[in-house]
Order: structure tokens, then sequence, then C-alpha cells
């Protein structure tokens, strides 16, 4: 779980910093931002505007609070072609400053890894099964989403984790 909580906190630094060079401090206050998020699919779904929007609450409530209480799918959802426009073909060197690639690529493999890592955290989180994941590849994908937003954290996290010794002795 360690890995898998550096990641989100980094994924959620680097597109709260796009956001705020896009939107400014107020971002999840503002309307024009608040329009591009999807309002969930016809049979419910996730709801990424409603979900900013609750979080939000008032004005009242703090940036940093509103960032740290999103929840994890929220961050995933915002690395979508939906904003390669506005966001990430302009800054995505500002959310991750050691990626190497187009913009989109590097967007849409962020966007992919994202989403393994939370159903996969997710699973862990509810002792539901996880025997038939590749947890070195999940691992891997993990160090390296961390690495592209700052070198040393990543490298900090590789060095403390222990779930790579486990599954090299695949108990």
């Amino acid at each position: 779980m360690l890995p898998a909580h550096f990641v989100e906190v980094a994924v959620r630094n680097a597109v709260a910093d796009v956001l705020k060079e896009v939107y400014g401090d107020r971002w999840p206050w503002d309307g024009n931002f608040r329009n591009t998020l999807p309002q969930g699919g016809p049979q419910g779904g996730y709801n990424q505007r409603a979900d900013l929007v609750n979080t939000a609450g008032g004005a009242a409530n703090s940036l940093d609070k509103v960032i740290a209480n999103m929840k994890f799918v929220f961050w995933e959802k915002m690395l979508t072609s939906r904003h390669d426009v506005r966001l990430w073909t302009p800054h995505i060197g500002l959310a991750f400053p050691n990626c190497a690639g187009s913009p989109s690529a590097v967007r849409a493999a962020a966007n992919a890894d994202l989403e393994l890592i939370r159903l996969l955290r997710n699973r862990i989180a509810h002792h539901e099964p996880i025997i038939k994941v590749d947890l070195s590849r999940a691992l891997a994908r993990m160090i390296e989403l961390i690495r592209l937003r700052n070198e040393a954290t990543a490298q900090w996290v590789a060095d403390v984790d222990e779930a790579s010794q486990l599954i090299l002795q695949k108990p």
C-alpha cells in the first residue's frame, strides 16, 4: 500500500499544480473548470463534477483540504484525453518534469497506469484476492509514476518498499 499512497499524492499534486496554473488558486470553485468535467454516464457511474462540487462544498473550504479529500478516481479521470488541449499538451512538463515523449502519450500512459493502481489498491484495501495480479508490473508502474514527478521521492519509495521482497519470495 505504501507505494500506492505515494502515487496518489504525487499524481494529485501534479494535477493540482496544472489546474492552479490554468484556472488559478480557486480552481475547485471555478465554473469554467467545473463545466469541463463529465457528469457521469447514462447508468450513473462516477460523476466527476458532482464529486468536486460535493468535496469543495462552500467557498470556506481551503484548496489544500479539497485536494487532500478528492477521491483517487478524480485524479485518474483528470488524465483523460478530454483535457489534452487545455491541460496536458501545454503543461505536461509542469505536472511531470521527468517525462519524455509526447504530452498525449505520457498522459495516456499515466492514465492507464493509474487505473491499474487504483483497482489494485481498492482490492487490497477490501481484502480481496490479488493472486492473479502481476504485482511486479504494478509496483514498477507505481515507482515510474512517482519518478515522473520526482526522482528523489521515487528512489526513497523504492528503498523503503517491502512489497518487492515479498513478490520475489512468492509466498
